[in-house]
């Protein structure tokens, strides 16, 4: 799922993803800004930023997009956490 030049998608483990920016100057390309797992123990989110990159690449409706992504999946993932 995209947001203006970022994408979550999934990784191998069905409980990690991970937050990407996509750069299309001569070639695209992707840097990972953070990582997001489920933690069974706290049924809840954890998400990760790469350093500070999260930080440095925040553009406005960024931590929006990324919790109702969380909840979308949540509710796929029938989780007591969705709302």
């Amino acid at each position: 799922m995209k947001y203006k030049n970022f994408e979550i998608r999934p990784l191998e483990d069905k409980n990690r993803y991970e937050l990407v920016k996509w750069y299309t100057n001569v070639s695209p390309y992707c840097i990972t800004i953070a990582f997001i797992e489920w933690n069974p123990k706290e049924y809840d989110w954890e998400f990760e930023s790469v350093g500070t990159r999260f930080l440095f690449e925040y553009e406005e409706g960024l931590n929006k997009f990324i919790l109702k992504y969380l909840e979308l999946l949540s509710y796929v993932r029938g989780d007591a956490s969705a709302n």
